[in-house]
């Protein structure tokens, strides 16, 4: 009994590191759930925090290479907070606009819906609960990153939310290079007040696109096409609880659920 036990015990530590050696393109493309976070992360450019948070992988090679225009996109949440982070892969960071201007250069943009009711539901045009949030990663040196919110359809804007955190970093591998984006938003910039609390089994649209300025051949490329001005295009994801994780950083292993085939 002990042995097998023992077995069960390695053959779920076995799972959960296979379960997280996965490269980034092997991400989904769309997120369906968004866990929760116990403890805030540290908006610092560290992605060390986000190792279990939802993730998606996306990009367009008929736009735009991989190692050029296409990334991975991180959320999580609490009562009070969205949190959002991206590795984006990029050959050339440039961004030199502010404000509402940011989406000409380099950034990532979450659409948002938190009124959500299901895309066969939702009207083709952004009421005040819809969003489209760019984060500009700046351009590392004198043009700071940037947060800003996109309301078309809609009359009120995110114009640098007040309750809010960005920072940004470079990062070098093997494979790719680009630009890491970390940003936290409190619940009355993203929804005007009109919100107490985010909540579990709370659902939500969301969408996701990156911009990407080629200074080469002085043209942008887009990796994938975002919910611009119609939350019909975003997809329902759920909020959910949070993973078990021991303060180590490692996932408590659940393997007594675990089965063996008879």
């Amino acid at each position: 009994m002990q042995s097998k036990l023992i077995f069960l015990f390695f053959i779920g530590l076995l799972v959960i590191s296979v379960s997280f050696a996965f490269s980034q393109e092997e991400f989904p493309d769309i997120l369906k759930e968004i866990k929760m976070t116990k403890k805030p992360p540290t908006i610092d450019g560290n992605l060390e925090e986000w190792k279990y948070a939802s993730a998606m992988f996306i990009s367009d090679t008929s736009t735009q290479p991989l190692d050029d225009c296409s990334g991975t996109l991180y959320m999580m949440w609490d009562e009070s907070n969205l949190y959002f982070a991206a590795k984006i892969n990029d050959e050339s960071i440039l961004q030199n606009e502010r404000g509402a201007d940011i989406w000409k250069g380099d950034d990532v943009q979450f659409d948002l819906d938190l009124d959500w009711k299901g895309a066969e539901k939702e009207s083709p045009v952004f009421d005040d609960l819809n969003q489209q949030i760019g984060f500009s990663p700046g351009n590392l040196k004198d043009n700071p990153p940037t947060i800003w919110g996109w309301n078309p359809g809609g009359k009120r804007t995110i114009d640098n939310p007040k309750d809010a955190e960005i920072e940004t970093a470079e990062f070098q591998e093997e494979k790719y290079q680009g630009y890491i984006i970390e940003a936290r938003i409190g619940i009355d910039d993203l929804s005007g007040g009109t919100l107490k609390k985010f909540f579990e089994g709370m659902k939500i649209g969301v969408g996701r696109c990156i911009n990407d300025y080629d200074a080469r051949s002085e043209e942008g490329g887009v990796s994938s096409e975002g919910a611009w001005n119609n939350p019909q295009k975003m997809n329902g994801v759920e909020l959910v609880g949070p993973m078990s994780v021991k303060a180590s950083g490692q996932l408590l292993a659940t393997w007594a659920k675990i089965k063996l085939a008879k």
